[in-house]
């Protein structure tokens, strides 16, 4: 089992940038860094997609078993951070 738990430090996501299709363009910004989270500390690949309405998502990857241990998304009505707090 995986458990996140998503924090929203400015704002409302609903119906949010995740609902929508948007032009996006992504990066990959690091092939290997590590990131400490509630589930630990990991060696992940991070990459960044910028979509043409200004909003952000950067995700950090396992690079052991290719899943998101945290996902940080920016859009005009706050920031949501979320982490994996379990991995089972």
């Amino acid at each position: 089992a995986i458990d996140f738990t998503s924090v929203t430090t400015v704002g409302s996501f609903t119906n949010t940038v995740n609902g929508k299709s948007v032009v996006a363009q992504g990066e990959v910004k690091s092939l290997s860094e590590s990131v400490t989270v509630p589930a630990g500390t990991f060696q992940v690949y991070r990459t960044l997609v910028t979509r043409q309405d200004g909003t952000t998502t950067e995700s950090w990857i396992n690079k052991a078993n290719a899943i998101m241990v945290k996902q940080v998304d920016v859009t005009s009505k706050g920031t949501q951070t979320t982490v994996m707090t379990s991995l089972q």
